[in-house]
């Protein structure tokens, strides 16, 4: 029986998980983290997609808390965060 090429591939070389391949998206272009779409949930690249949910989320940059939060995620970048 012949083996398959393909899976020699996979047993020599460390393969990406998503979460991996979207964290190093989110870094390479510049951004802290992620939002669902209706800004109720925000994660930060450290603790990405901690209920291991992405479907309904969007690449986006942390801001200051406040008592409710300690950080947000949003979309548009924070003008006083260089």
């Amino acid at each position: 029986m012949k083996k398959n090429p393909s899976a020699e591939i996979l047993e020599e070389e460390v393969i990406m998980n998503v979460y991996d391949m979207i964290r190093e998206y989110l870094e390479r272009n510049g951004y802290n983290g992620l939002v669902s779409d209706d800004g109720e949930c925000g994660c930060v690249l450290d603790d990405l997609a901690p209920c291991d949910e992405m479907n309904n989320c969007w690449a986006a940059y942390r801001w200051p808390g406040d008592e409710e939060s300690p950080f947000y995620m949003k979309t548009v970048k924070n003008p006083d965060r260089r």
